[in-house]
């Protein structure tokens, strides 16, 4: 039929790949992978269009994704206008699994100049979906800087989307974050209100906090409601990193106030993450409560939405499994309320029949699987209309593992630090049903972070980690670091064999741990760089982010324990183990790499000793003396 001179047959040929594509086998998948490929070079607009739409729906079942990816990104540079206008949002939903993802942004940026408008729209609208994905950010960032001063609406309102959530690869921060401050007194509303937003993610990156924090603060009280409504936004994401948490939380319960409803709805849902940051905490929830009954829908709905992740996040922190559970129940009368307003826009419909799930699991409840299926049935209907159904079914697949997982807990620590991992997730994957500013009016399109799919981009680093764990390994053999590095390879196979997101991210988190450990057993001055930034690690809120710089931390501490050892077989301690050898005045000494006895206070304790080249055991400070013992007792074993 692919092959068949008539249009309709070569259509419907299509449109039967598509359907049975998962179902073939794998070479009839090679086969047909092939014909669908041919048909992107079909002489009719319609074939080749359904032909997109089929790759579209397919693509991460195909094998030969190089080829694949060629014949796709080339549609980009087809003669008809309306070919190029449909290949780009199928372009943009399987980025990821692209395997020349620049040559995909760059074509994607030269239709910018497109001389049919509605092609440069879908291609701006793009660019905040797969900026994220690319290798060289940095590159991607100056792509961006000149299209948030294009002379269309359009183009400056998604540019700023997508260079938000890079920000942090921008070379002259200051110069960009003074642009689109400017751009809050845009002619445009959705440049106004998008520029105001992105200071939520582009704050944390920009060395003179106070500065940056009070020209956020200031926006707050913009005479525009689209700037008012950006800025509360933004307020969700930044208050972490805002100088004077006081006054910022004034003004955002201030903004829950505000006249407009929208910028109520934006205060309202920004205090949901804000809230462990807020200094006033009681205000903000009786603000809340209040809110629960505002006249606008949207508004109601964020407000029990809000309260329902401030009592999971209370959940997270409980003392004991009693307040735990106590938190959780009022969670879901609070998911509950929001779930009942008919709204476009309703996180709550996912997240209820999860927490309940979880709460089931969490108190031991006989009817648990039942509950558990029934749910996550309740939560696939939830995603049904969205326009990332797909991704949102995987979602709700991997949240049915973690159940299963969560089953096993017994213990507070665990289940609280499961509950935070969960949380996140559900976060993350509400993102996806909020898909377009127009179908929720006054709603903010989120940035598009943290999908709750471990993709190929993830896969590649996670293989690259189990590498340098296991080059670690081999390079501390036979000296002080010689456990953790066995302990660190056992973590980063672990790593890899994980299947679902929120497994992923408790085992970073522990994979994080014994990067700790290391930290801890280096001296206080070489602690810079990889301690630095395990710690900036720690408080990431998105997995993708977490992973990246593990990566970059794991290749600092191979590279500080490498030249610690090629520099330090040098420093060597000359210890007296005994008395004279045979009455001949001859001294029974040892010599130490001082790398194989490494500990915080070893400065000092050898500035405490002096200069001497050999030194008597009994005469060392009490650690030196242990650590000196227990290096014998090493030595002394594999004799």
């Amino acid at each position: 039929m692919a092959q068949n001179n008539d249009v309709h047959e070569r259509e419907e040929a299509v449109n039967q790949i598509c359907t049975n594509f998962q179902s073939l086998s794998d070479k009839d998948k090679e086969q047909a992978t092939k014909d669908l490929l041919a048909l992107t070079k079909d002489e009719n607009r319609n074939v080749r269009v359904s032909t997109i739409e089929a790759l579209g729906s397919v693509f991460v079942h195909i094998t030969d994704k190089q080829q694949a990816t060629k014949d796709l990104t080339a549609l980009i540079k087809d003669d008809d206008w309306y070919v190029r206008w449909r290949v780009i949002p199928v372009l943009a939903r399987v980025f990821v699994y692209l395997t020349d993802k620049e040559c995909a942004w760059n074509n994607l940026i030269l239709l910018m100049m497109d001389e049919i408008g509605a092609v440069q729209y879908h291609a701006s609208e793009s660019l905040a979906s797969v900026s994220v994905h690319l290798t060289d950010k940095n590159q991607v960032c100056k792509d961006l800087l000149p299209l948030i001063k294009d002379n269309k609406n359009f183009v400056r309102s998604n540019a700023i989307k997508a260079l938000a959530p890079v920000f942090a690869h921008v070379d002259d921060k200051k110069q960009a974050w003074m642009e689109l401050l400017a751009l809050t007194k845009d002619d445009d509303s959705n440049v106004r209100s998008g520029a105001a937003r992105a200071f939520g993610s582009a704050i944390q990156h920009m060395t003179d906090k106070i500065q940056a924090s009070n020209d956020l603060l200031a926006l707050t009280k913009d005479n525009d409601r689209n700037v008012r409504s950006g800025a509360a936004s933004a307020l969700g994401s930044a208050l972490h990193y805002i100088t004077d948490k006081e006054q910022a939380t004034k003004d955002l319960l201030e903004l829950t106030k505000d006249d407009d409803s929208n910028v109520r709805w934006s205060a309202v849902f920004a205090l949901g993450p804000a809230f462990k940051h807020l200094t006033d905490k009681e205000q903000a929830a009786k603000n809340l409560l209040e809110l629960t009954k505002d006249g606008d829908s949207y508004v109601r709905v964020s407000a029990n939405y809000s309260l329902g992740k401030i009592s999971i996040y209370k959940a997270t922190e409980a003392e004991s499994e009693e307040r735990l559970k106590e938190e959780m129940d009022k969670a879901i009368g609070y998911f509950e309320k929001s779930s009942h307003e008919s709204t476009y826009f309703n996180p709550s419909k996912f997240c209820l029949p999860f927490y309940r799930s979880y709460n089931a699991v969490i108190s031991r409840q006989e009817e648990a699987e039942e509950e558990i299926e029934k749910n996550l049935e309740e939560a696939k209907r939830a995603v049904a209309g969205s326009e990332s159904k797909e991704k949102l079914l995987e979602a709700v697949e991997n949240l049915a593992n973690a159940l299963q997982e969560a089953q096993k807990l017994r213990d507070l620590d665990d289940i609280k630090s499961d509950l935070n991992a969960y949380r996140r997730y559900c976060d993350r994957t509400v993102e996806l049903l909020d898909e377009t500013e127009d179908k929720a009016p006054g709603a903010a399109k989120l940035m598009r972070k943290g999908l709750p799919i471990i993709d190929e981009r993830i896969k590649a680093i996670l293989a690259e980690i189990q590498e340098k764990t296991e080059a670690l390994c081999k390079e501390t053999q036979s000296t002080s670091f010689e456990d953790l590095g066995k302990e660190v390879n056992r973590a980063g196979k672990e790593l890899i064999m994980v299947k679902d997101p929120i497994g992923l991210e408790k085992a970073i988190n522990n994979f994080q741990i014994v990067l700790s450990d290391i930290c801890h057993r280096m001296p206080e001055e070489e602690r810079s760089g990889a301690c630095e930034l395990l710690e900036i690690a720690k408080t990431e809120q998105y997995l993708e982010d977490k992973i990246d710089l593990t990566n970059m931390i794991l290749s600092k501490v191979s590279s500080q324990i490498t030249n610690k050892q090629k520099s330090g077989i040098r420093e060597e301690l000359v210890i007296s183990v005994g008395g004279t050898v045979f009455g001949t005045g001859a001294q029974h000494n040892i010599t130490i790499p001082l790398q194989e006895i490494a500990y915080d206070d070893l400065k000092n304790d050898l500035k405490k000793i002096g200069s001497k080249d050999v030194f008597d055991l009994a005469t060392l400070p009490q650690k030196l003396a242990e650590k000196v013992n227990q290096y014998i007792d090493k030595i002394k074993g594999k004799r």
